[in-house]
């Protein structure tokens, strides 16, 4: 689909799938082997993209994914960690195997509930459209994020119009290496807008992998 010229755009791709645990961080794996077979594929359907910007977390497995795609464009990634994935804020570096299979294991819904580390829905719900005006405020036309199934989903919710306040009433299941699509219009697209609409295109989308390459 063509993009209309007073419009702006954004993709947001999870990264390719990673190990359970990292060394030395425990909170920072590398991807897998049936990662960079994802990769791989990733990689020959983005270069299609028109791309003239790329931002990923700090985390190994986003900036392993954002590399790929950069490499088919000519382009270096800007490192956000507002676009890290959930509880991966403050001392999350020190964190053991133990404290993030705890966080993992732990169910949030309420936009409070929280654990005695990492952080809340609201805390990444305000995190997150942090990183989002920050991306939005750049003069780039056509941009690609690679961050996390958490903080994605949490976005795309937030853009359609969930608040910081309310209970989770649903999820997006994000695949590894979906991709969603994203058009930005204001008052020079249609002077008759209250302000910027945000128009999902496609939401983790995923088609471009073979079925055996898809993993949540």
């Amino acid at each position: 689909m063509e993009l209309p010229p007073t419009c702006r755009r954004v993709y947001l791709v999870r990264h390719a799938e990673a190990e359970r645990f990292g060394a030395p961080c425990a909170m920072d794996p590398d991807l897998t082997a049936r990662g960079q077979a994802q990769l791989a594929v990733l990689r020959r359907c983005a270069a299609a993209l028109s791309i003239d910007a790329i931002v990923c977390s700090e985390l190994v497995r986003a900036r392993r994914t954002a590399d790929a795609i950069a490499s088919a464009h000519g382009l270096a990634p800007a490192i956000d960690a507002g676009w890290n994935e959930f509880h991966t804020v403050g001392a999350w570096r020190e964190h053991g195997a133990r404290e993030i299979d705890e966080l993992v294991g732990a169910r949030f819904y309420r936009p409070d509930d929280r654990r005695p580390i990492g952080e809340s829905l609201r805390e990444l719900h305000r995190r997150t459209l942090a990183a989002w005006q920050r991306l939005v405020a750049t003069p780039s036309r056509s941009m690609l994020v690679v961050s996390h199934n958490g903080v994605l989903g949490t976005l795309v919710q937030a853009l359609l119009g969930l608040r910081e306040d309310e209970e989770r009433a649903s999820m997006i299941a994000y695949p590894h290496a979906a991709i969603s699509e994203l058009w930005l219009l204001d008052r020079d697209h249609d002077p008759a807008l209250p302000g910027r609409i945000t128009v999902a295109v496609r939401i983790a989308d995923a088609s471009h992998l073979p079925a055996e390459l898809v993993t949540r």
